[in-house]
């Protein structure tokens, strides 16, 4: 747990009245009483005072005198930051070694529809096998595979592995990620790779297609491989 300082002037103080103190303002109704706004856009745009790039996160500014505050995700900290509300400059930062997890209600109706698809894409497999049609019936099941993947991933999300005794220490989509360079590496070779793969098993396929299924064949009549001892007189 750490504060940075941005720069090494003390923050003055003043005593006028806090305009935005936290979430959704003074009366938490989302209303900013003594302002008003123009809503015609198209005569009068909103005008951009400043820009800077600032970490994900879930919360609302808080306002108070010339002073802006929000918290951020920082890599592997999650921030507290503090900036001037004119100039956007940082004025100090309060950091904690945490990662905020919550998924904000999961995937949702995502999940549901995912779940609805590949339960289709079940039966519809199972109703090919029964009528003997092999290819429908391939691409069906490969398909569901797929969609059970992604399924399970998208469940997981941001999650990539939960932790069971500590929830914040699962394995995530940002901390299980590779370099830059490695990625780049790994997609030209997957680019190379994956469709030789591919090739292979549809020639796999191609070639063994008639050995998987049919009639079965009627069992040949024996043959004599060794003659029958003769007869002592």
């Amino acid at each position: 747990m750490k504060t940075e300082a941005a720069t090494p002037a003390p923050v003055e103080t003043d005593d006028t009245p806090v305009e935005w103190p936290g979430f959704r303002g003074p009366h938490r109704d989302g209303v900013a009483p003594g302002v008003r706004i123009k809503t015609d856009w198209a005569a009068s745009p909103p005008v951009q005072l400043w820009r800077r790039p600032i970490g994900p996160g879930w919360s609302s500014f808080a306002v108070h005198g010339d002073l802006i505050y929000t918290q951020e995700q920082r890599g592997p900290d999650e921030v507290v930051a503090c900036y001037h509300l004119a100039t956007g400059k940082p004025v100090w930062v309060h950091r904690d070694p945490a990662r905020f997890y919550e998924s904000n209600g999961g995937p949702g109706v995502l999940l549901e529809v995912m779940l609805g698809a590949l339960g289709a894409l079940l039966v519809l497999a199972f109703v090919f096998v029964h009528r003997r049609r092999s290819g429908p019936a391939f691409a069906a099941t490969a398909v569901a595979t797929v969609l059970l993947v992604a399924t399970l991933f998208t469940s997981l999300y941001p999650r990539v592995l939960v932790s069971s005794p500590d929830l914040g220490n699962s394995l995530t989509v940002d901390n299980a990620s590779s370099s830059h360079y490695a990625l780049a590496v790994m997609t030209v070779v997957a680019l190379i790779f994956t469709p030789l793969i591919l090739l292979y098993q549809g020639w796999t396929y191609y070639v063994f297609r008639h050995r998987l299924g049919g009639e079965e064949p009627e069992p040949a009549e024996p043959v004599e491989i060794l003659p029958e001892p003769a007869e002592s007189a």
